[in-house]
């Protein structure tokens, strides 16, 4: 059930699907400790609200990176670069390079 969401014919090799494993098992762990530590309102606060607010607001933000761009696989025609504050580069890992990070993916 762990790797489900996994693309059809992707390699599964065993390493892989133990790294998985022991990635939520950690991720879990981690939770129940936080849980047992601080309460369950800390963890609303500092996990929950963020995971659910973040990614609406997020959207705002990079809707602009692929809004009204070609729908082909050419990675100059799909996404654009654009100009932000350097705060905003900052905190989004210089995403506003969207352009490069679809050509020059790492």
């Amino acid at each position: 059930w762990l790797l489900k969401h996994c693309p059809p014919g992707a390699r599964l090799t065993a390493s892989l699907q133990y790294e998985a494993r022991v990635q939520a098992g950690g991720t879990l762990a981690l939770l129940l400790l936080w849980l047992a530590a601080l309460g369950w309102r800390s963890l609303l606060l500092t996990w929950l609200l963020p995971a659910y607010l973040g990614p609406p607001l997020l959207y705002f933000v990079q809707m602009h990176e692929h809004a009204a761009c070609a729908l082909d696989p050419d990675g100059l025609s799909n996404t654009r670069t654009t100009l932000t504050s350097p705060l905003l580069n900052f905190v989004m890992w210089n995403m506003s390079y969207h352009a490069e990070h679809h050509l020059y993916t790492i």
